[in-house]
């Protein structure tokens, strides 16, 4: 369903003409997703949580100064 409403209201359009920053933006994606499993079973969850936590915050505090 939200595929069909983001062809409908042009939502591709925008990623067509910023393909280069939806690529940077997957690979980033995918690095981060990889790395984090990797994480997984040698760092223990003590650490892992706060870490994921600071980045999620850091990403939320940038999200919200941009302008």
């Amino acid at each position: 369903m939200a595929f069909a409403r983001h062809s409908r209201d042009r939502g591709f359009a925008v990623l067509r003409a910023d393909w280069r920053f939806a690529v940077a933006m997957t690979l980033g994606s995918v690095t981060g997703t990889v790395a984090g499993g990797l994480l997984v079973g040698v760092v223990p969850e003590g650490v892992l949580l706060p870490l994921l936590v600071g980045l999620l915050l850091l990403s939320a505090v940038e999200v919200w100064r941009h302008r």
